[in-house]
């Protein structure tokens, strides 16, 4: 039986951008034993085994700072870290050791999302329409977009082409998406929403030039077959805040602002989880494909298995779902890890997101990852 660390019911209206939370009102209450997608967690600590190879550790951390981390990507280049203050972006780097301040050269809006390409090339989006990519880690340059929206997310779609997607979330705002191809960036043609409401698209994710998710403000998702961008509808109307895959028929979304809420894409249809009383969720990212990763307000870590999360114990509970509930007050924006390659290392990054006038506060939590996740 697959269980969760339950929490009390969260009532909360949050504003519609996607760093507004609200100071948690719940708390733990139970703890659960599991084994998911041969993995054996242990309690609410995010301990975990698997049997013959790596064996996934304990969290630790935080490694607290002055400024919010909103993303993390694990690359051949290193684990770096993306966020800042929202009057000026920062990235750091970890040398192996320790996480070190990276200078691009100038100074940047907030920095919202990082992706890696496969010859190394990094590209990070931010506030204002601010694209910066570095080929190597001496050179960092800033590339001029077609919109002064706050870019919320980013992937690559081929070598040098990227898709980045953002919008303020707000009255005033637009929802965007953008392609880079041919070295420059260009705003790509949507269809018509039958969604109301929709000023912002929060994350993307590519499995290819033609398989391409988009998510965003009240439950909007587009996807992009390789010729054009349609609307699809994921039985939610409920913010959705990320988006990850590893496969066509293994694509996972995020979401909620009070509660949590998880659509699983199988390739054929979407399956809708409303997992309340967990809190909203704002990160997720899988390695195995049926093992899914996720976080979320108050320091909330969930591991799921892809094809039962959601589906009733009879008891009461939801199976597939372990809970871990990190040691913090804040909000957990963004998770990643790397294979053998890159240290195997699962990392968390969040801060006091919901905080308008400072002081502001980031985090970084991170734990080994076990052979089965």
């Amino acid at each position: 039986m697959f269980l969760f660390c339950k929490r009390e019911e969260i009532n909360a209206n949050i504003g519609d951008h996607p760093l507004m939370t609200r100071t948690p009102t719940s708390i733990v209450v139970a703890a659960a034993m599991a084994t998911l997608a041969g993995v054996t967690a242990a309690g609410c600590d995010g301990a975990a085994s698997s049997p013959g190879g790596q064996s996934a550790g304990p969290w630790s951390g935080p490694k607290n700072d002055t400024n919010w981390w909103l993303d993390v990507h694990s690359s051949p280049r290193g684990r770096f870290a993306v966020g800042g203050l929202p009057s000026e972006g920062a990235i750091m780097r970890h040398s192996g050791t320790r996480w070190d301040v990276v200078s691009v050269g100038t100074t940047v809006p907030l920095l919202n999302w990082i992706t890696a390409e496969d010859d190394g090339t990094l590209t990070v989006v931010g506030n204002a329409g601010t694209v910066l990519r570095s080929p190597s880690d001496a050179q960092w340059t800033l590339e001029p977009t077609p919109t002064t929206q706050d870019l919320w997310g980013v992937a690559p779609t081929a070598a040098g082409e990227l898709i980045a997607v953002g919008g303020t979330g707000r009255d005033d705002g637009v929802a965007t998406v953008l392609r880079r191809r041919g070295g420059e960036w260009q705003a790509e043609p949507l269809p018509t929403l039958t969604r109301p409401g929709v000023r912002a698209f929060f994350k993307v994710w590519a499995g290819g030039p033609d398989d391409v998710w988009v998510v965003g403000q009240s439950g909007a998702v587009l996807h992009y077959d390789g010729a054009q961008w349609e609307e699809r509808h994921a039985g939610t109307d409920r913010d959705l805040i990320a988006v990850w895959g590893v496969a066509s028929d293994r694509v996972v979304m995020v979401g909620g602002r009070g509660n949590g809420v998880v659509v699983f894409w199988d390739g054929a249809s979407f399956r809708t989880v409303d997992v309340a009383p967990i809190a909203g969720l704002n990160g997720v990212w899988m390695r195995n494909r049926d093992v899914v990763h996720a976080v979320g307000l108050f320091g909330t870590v969930l591991t799921m298995d892809f094809l039962t999360a959601g589906v009733p114990d009879g008891a009461g509970g939801l199976r597939g779902i372990v809970e871990t509930t990190l040691e913090t007050s804040h909000d957990l924006h963004a998770i990643h890890g790397g294979d053998a390659a890159t240290g195997g290392q699962l990392t968390v990054v969040g801060g006091n997101l919901a905080v308008v006038d400072g002081p502001y506060e980031g985090s970084v939590f991170e734990r080994q990852l076990g052979d089965a996740e």
